[in-house]
């Protein structure tokens, strides 16, 4: 045992001096022990002392004695302790706490599952800009079902190759590109980076932390991406443009706009009632909520062209009523922004 580390063992052990030098004491001679830095390797020992540390209050032992529990190194698994001191890191601010107390709340391990506390905890460490929570984050949107937005999706991601960037090369960060990546790999986010027309001549990576190229979504299904207004024209005019009522599912609400026939319509909050129908190329939707007084204004100037065929089914012209149902076309719903 080097004079270092019977030091730090007199400092950790004292029940005289400050708290804090005690606890960092605990928590050096743990990772001593846990690197067989100075001694010989002990996981058991480190836990042991990650575990004094933790008690004493140091935040980063607390964390790591919650990865030890939570994987069973050095101690017996037990997803409740690791639970607990996951908790008490988190508590005092630290992010990869956070992200592993909303992957517990996410999965139910140690603790009753939920996925509003998951998504929670993974937006504390994601301000904190944790690669996984992002990850995470961008993985719970993709799986949202009808209510999944491709461009929220993208932003997570986006930021979590960003935060892997800022990281370099160290043990943390490569680890982190770990995680991210096997989040990205399960949800197959891949897809979601890639432009949607099929005769786009981009080449992309698998890798997570390259960003092939910048896409912009769909504005009305945001479901699909492109990456140049080139592309997005060609694959309207080969399949999006079939594609994209499609993709509205009933139940999902828009916004009604660039609705010339009932220009004050535009604004109204409406829910896809019907699908696309094959002929017309239109979908039925029902108001639910009346538009803002000035949202008429908008439409003016349209083509004449396009009044034709947005009348609403069986109702006057010029009134506006909750429960109105109308056939419209798919370019005059607008998603709303959350």
């Amino acid at each position: 045992m080097s004079s270092r580390i019977a030091t730090l063992k007199r400092l950790a052990e004292q029940l005289q001096g400050s708290t804090k030098a005690r606890a960092d004491a605990c928590n050096r001679l743990a990772e001593a022990y846990w690197s067989g830095n100075g001694v010989e390797k002990d996981k058991g020992e480190a836990v042991k002392w990650w575990i004094k540390a933790s008690e004493l209050g140091h935040a980063e032992a607390q964390y790591n004695a919650g990865v030890c529990y939570y994987h069973g190194r050095g101690v017996a698994q037990s997803y409740e302790k690791a639970f607990h001191w996951y908790q008490k890191a988190a508590d005092q601010g630290v992010a990869s706490a956070q992200y592993s107390l909303g992957r517990c709340y996410q999965h139910g391990m140690g603790v009753a599952k939920s996925l509003k506390k998951a998504k929670r905890f993974y937006k504390l460490a994601a301000k904190q800009g944790d690669a996984p929570a992002h990850a995470a984050l961008a993985k719970l949107e993709a799986a949202s079902g009808k209510d999944a937005d491709i461009r929220k999706t993208q932003k997570h991601l986006n930021k979590a190759r960003a935060a892997l960037a800022a990281a370099g090369g160290s043990e943390a960060s490569a680890q982190d590109k770990r995680i991210v990546q096997a989040l990205y790999e399960q949800a197959k986010l891949a897809s979601l980076f890639r432009c949607h027309n099929e005769e786009c001549s981009v080449a992309y990576s698998e890798d997570v932390s390259v960003q092939s190229a910048k896409l912009k979504s769909c504005a009305r299904c945001r479901k699909v991406a492109y990456c140049s207004v080139e592309c997005q024209t060609a694959d309207w005019k080969a399949r999006h443009k079939d594609e994209c009522g499609k993709r509205l599912e009933v139940g999902e609400t828009f916004l009604l706009c660039k609705l010339v026939s009932r220009p004050e319509l535009n604004g109204c909050r409406v829910e896809v009632v019907r699908g696309m129908d094959k002929a017309s190329h239109r979908v039925g939707v029902r108001v639910l909520s009346e538009a803002p007084r000035a949202a008429g204004a908008a439409a003016e100037g349209e083509d004449n062209e396009e009044r034709k065929g947005d009348e609403e089914d069986g109702s006057e012209a010029g009134s506006v009523v909750v429960g109105l149902v109308l056939s419209v076309k798919p370019k005059n719903l607008r998603k709303e922004d959350k």
